[in-house]
């Protein structure tokens, strides 16, 4: 495929035309200009050395190297074709608890940048496998929809912060059902979610879910962050969240919640104690899941060529500065 990446110089074009309406105009005034000193014949023996064809062809040279340099300009690019590539894998839907709990630093640097390294994990490991992000605390929403772009997965998984979600609390619940809408319909034995949370839930929706979940099929893999001491929730680097009353609110993952999520999917459950820590049961557990092909279209990135035209301008301007009008020499 072929673009314009720079339309706004094309107006320039609309100069050729005029441009060579000039020259044409030059060559037949200068002939009638010098038919006025006699017969045409007899005043181009008065110019033995005049070439009117050389002349011709330097003119004509300058036209051919502004046209290339208005291509040039107007920067066409080719490429951008789509193809289509097969792929087999499974669809995973990433579905990362950012409440403010997650803020928590019982896991250096905290329980959310754990759950970030450890989904970036699971990402690596599955090269030919579509991935949804979803994210959660109050409210749950789709960040990215199911996607081969892992690059874009990583760049989403990289974005995460409290932030991202529009309102605070946590419901795994909603969460959950949020997640089941980023899978494809009816093809539940190639999907799985990974649910990354510390296991807080205050809206207690989460068997309603699992309802559903179980009677779609759907494996959950569950990452539980946080030490089971727990620990307080910096707000903004120098506060702490308390509960009104001044006394600091203490977070303590709940890992019953999630281990009964896992068996009930049959999933399962890791409990993350670092941000080196390794999910490697659930990568093995969602290997044994069946994989799928599905197509990607892949598109190629479009390339200047404008070089191809510039490099040619500039060299035929250089030869018509070396091409005379003046006739070679005869031996006589």
């Amino acid at each position: 495929m072929i673009r314009i990446a720079q339309p706004e110089y094309g107006y320039l074009f609309l100069s050729i035309l005029p441009m060579a309406a000039v020259l044409i105009f030059h060559f037949i005034w200068r002939k009638k200009a010098l038919s006025k000193l006699g017969e045409w014949n007899l005043v181009q023996l008065l110019l033995p050395d005049y070439s009117r064809g050389r002349s011709i062809l330097k003119t004509g040279l300058t036209v051919v190297a502004f046209i290339s340099i208005l291509l040039g300009l107007v920067n066409i690019q080719t490429g951008g074709a789509g193809k289509m590539v097969q792929h087999e894998g499974s669809d995973f839907v990433l579905l990362m608890d950012v409440s403010n709990s997650m803020l928590a630093d019982d896991i250096q640097p905290n329980r959310l940048e754990a759950a970030k390294s450890a989904a970036s994990q699971i990402l690596h490991a599955f090269p030919d496998s579509r991935f949804a992000m979803v994210a959660f605390a109050g409210s749950a929403s789709t960040l990215l929809p199911l996607t081969p772009d892992h690059a874009a997965v990583q760049m989403s998984i990289a974005g995460l912060s409290s932030g991202s979600a529009e309102v605070q609390g946590s419901d795994i619940g909603a969460a959950l059902n949020e997640a089941m809408k980023a899978l494809p319909e009816n093809q539940n034995r190639y999907s799985g979610i990974i649910l990354f949370t510390d296991g807080e839930d205050h809206e207690h929706h989460i068997s309603q879910a699992m309802q559903k979940i179980a009677d779609a099929g759907i494996m959950v893999c569950c990452v539980g962050a946080g030490s089971e001491s727990g620990s307080t929730i910096p707000l903004d680097g120098t506060s702490l969240k308390n509960d009104g009353r001044g006394n600091n609110v203490i977070t303590i993952p709940d890992a019953s919640v999630l281990q009964s999520i896992a068996l009930k999917s049959n999933g399962v459950f890791t409990h993350l104690l670092s941000s080196t820590h390794s999910p490697g049961d659930i990568i093995d557990r969602l290997e044994e899941l069946q994989k799928k092909k599905f197509d990607e279209k892949l598109f190629v990135q479009y390339e200047s060529v404008f070089q191809y035209f510039l490099l040619p301008a500039l060299l035929i301007l250089m030869l018509e500065t070396f091409i005379t009008t003046r006739k070679k020499p005869t031996l006589n």
